[in-house]
């Protein structure tokens, strides 16, 4: 709730008019309500048989042509703490995500294609306590629209 409260201020200082809501991804059955829907960090925490689920949701939610913003883990860390980088088998083999999933650009239009156009992707860049941004390089940011 403490990251809503401070998006709420955020909002208030712009004098901009936001409903923001903290509820369960699988919880959320609004149906063509929201012009855009963020997810920072939910998605690599997602289990693979749920994902068609949550990317329904996304879409179900969304008006037409309205926007998706994402942030998740970006491959090519593991050895500084980052997320994991394996195969759907092999999380159920293990039966475990060792904290989060990563995923590459290719594989975010893969999962999405059916449903939303990437309009951008990047991975983030370092940036200090001092920067009035956020950045860390371990994860990947991108912006979709609904088709």
């Amino acid at each position: 709730m403490l990251q809503i409260r401070w998006a709420q201020d955020r909002a208030n200082e712009q004098n901009v008019e936001v409903n923001f809501q903290c509820e369960s991804a699988f919880e959320l059955r609004t149906v063509e309500e929201y012009d855009f829907v963020y997810d920072s960090g939910c998605l690599h925490h997602i289990w693979p048989h749920r994902r068609i689920e949550y990317i329904e949701m996304l879409h179900n939610a969304l008006k037409p042509g309205g926007y998706f913003g994402l942030t998740c883990f970006a491959p090519g860390f593991a050895e500084v703490g980052g997320a994991l980088e394996t195969s759907d088998w092999d999380i159920y083999r293990e039966w475990s995500m060792k904290g989060g999933l990563a995923y590459s650009e290719a594989q975010l239009k893969n999962l999405f294609q059916e449903y939303f156009e990437c309009m951008e992707f990047r991975l983030m860049t370092e940036c200090s306590e001092d920067d009035k941004k956020f950045g860390v390089p371990f994860l990947g940011t991108s912006l979709w629209r609904k088709k």
